[in-house]
């Protein structure tokens, strides 16, 4: 009998989804909180909101943890870096959206190069920050 073969977008989207579940049940622990700034904004595709998205915001270098958020209805959404922890910490990060993680669906809505690629970046300062995703299906 041979092991199953998962595609690579179904294995990016177990990661981002049990890093979903680690923000979830996780807890900051005894360690002291880094300096956060607040994060909130809007995510579009094509002029449309994009509803049910999880925006990821990893420091860059990967060093650090990251924050993450989901998008409303309205493609709303503001980011946590732990649960009931608004913000995420100073500095520049990496952003990654995808629609796959939240429904838990191998289709992903969001382009490949905004959900698997490291083609968004955003730099979180202290204090409140909005920072809005506008998205386009052509390169």
């Amino acid at each position: 009998m041979t092991a199953p073969i998962f595609s690579t977008r179904r294995c990016v989207a177990s990661t981002l989804g049990l890093a979903v579940l680690v923000l979830v049940f996780g807890c900051t622990g005894t360690k002291p909180l880094p300096e956060l700034g607040t994060v909130r904004g809007t995510v579009t595709l094509d002029g449309q909101p994009i509803e049910n998205a999880v925006v990821f915001f990893t420091p860059d270098g990967r060093k650090g943890r990251a924050a993450i958020g989901m998008t409303n209805q309205k493609g709303a959404y503001s980011i946590e870096y732990a649960q009931g922890v608004p913000g995420a910490s100073i500095g520049r990060h990496c952003v990654r959206i995808s629609t796959s993680v939240a429904s838990g669906s191998p289709d992903e809505t969001v382009p490949s190069q905004y959900s698997l690629k490291d083609s968004l970046f955003a730099d979180v300062k202290a204090g409140d920050n909005t920072i809005d995703f506008v998205l386009t299906t052509q390169p």
